[in-house]
């Protein structure tokens, strides 16, 4: 039998768990803390980072990485997953919550698998903001998200809807086709 071997952790990170009451999902959010954190009493700005299942750890330590050059503030970074590790899931989950409208094509078959974004847009502003307000020292002025492809264009869909949730958006390669562009 092999050895089990150590895990590798980013550091400073910490797991929590939150139920969503607005899309009755559990989420696990990893929040990565700033060097120095427990040591210090100011405040952070924060970066939300969707499909952190995948994203979490580039984005930490990229963002560590700019931080070193100065090129950016320390700061907050919480990532958004899924507590499963399944990618079929995963993906089956992040259709739900990051599409806006059901998918009605006829191929589409089920489509209840579609359409969430709208709990989940909530679950981020009024459950996992205050949640990460309470629990850390953040800057609440200064807050920004970051997702790509459906996660982005999640982001584009809630900055049309309402334009006062975040302060800053990162946008990758949004998937702007879904339901012909609706907006």
């Amino acid at each position: 039998m092999p050895i089990p071997l150590p895990r590798v952790t980013i550091p400073n990170t910490e797991v929590r768990t939150l139920l969503s009451s607005n899309t009755g999902q559990e989420y696990k959010i990893f929040v990565a803390l700033p060097h120095g954190y427990l040591d210090a009493d100011e405040t952070y700005p924060v970066l939300y980072v969707l499909d952190a299942n995948w994203a979490f750890g580039l984005m930490t330590e990229t963002i560590r990485l700019l931080q070193l050059g100065e090129e950016l503030p320390e700061m907050i970074v919480v990532g958004i997953a899924y507590p499963v590790n399944d990618v079929g899931e995963i993906r089956k989950l992040r259709t739900r919550d990051y599409t806006p409208t059901v998918d009605r094509r006829p191929e589409a078959g089920e489509s209840d698998g579609t359409g969430g974004a709208g709990k989940y847009l909530r679950f981020i502003r009024q459950e996992l903001m205050p949640f990460i307000e309470s629990n850390y020292r953040v800057k609440p002025e200064d807050q920004a998200v970051a997702g790509s492809s459906f996660g982005g264009w999640l982001i584009c869909f809630d900055n049309l809807q309402q334009t006062d949730t975040l302060d800053r958006y990162i946008i990758g390669s949004p998937s702007i086709a879904w339901d012909e562009g609706v907006t």
